[in-house]
């Protein structure tokens, strides 16, 4: 078990949870697709509130609706959802104590040998 903290909004959860790993995934394809499409027109901070909204999603479909107001309360700032997604990648990518437990041989195990 991972433990998530950000804000006022603290949790606990298995980036090695199949379930889990497939959530994150959805969320972070779609975080990808709206990202890199959202509308650039109008004043900057109207941008910023979309980008933060996307953001926002990507927590709520993960942890649960109401998670992204924990986490910044009345706050809407692009850099604060950008560390927060990056902290939460950063747990699911730490798979190194996973790792070890495993017997020896058995990541990558099936690659050996072929060519």
């Amino acid at each position: 078990m991972s433990l998530y903290k950000f804000g006022n909004f603290e949790i606990e959860f298995d980036p090695t949870d199949v379930a889990f790993v497939e959530k994150y995934e959805f969320a972070v394809t779609k975080y990808q697709e709206r990202i890199t499409t959202v509308s650039k027109e109008g004043k900057a901070s109207e941008v910023m509130m979309r980008i933060c909204d996307i953001f926002y999603d990507v927590f709520d479909s993960l942890f649960g609706k109401g998670t992204s107001k924990k986490m910044f309360g009345k706050t809407n700032s692009v850099d604060l959802c950008a560390k927060a997604l990056k902290q939460l990648a950063n747990g699911m990518n730490d798979y190194s104590k996973t790792l070890e437990l495993l017997p020896k041989g058995t990541v990558g195990s099936s690659a050996k040998g072929k060519k």
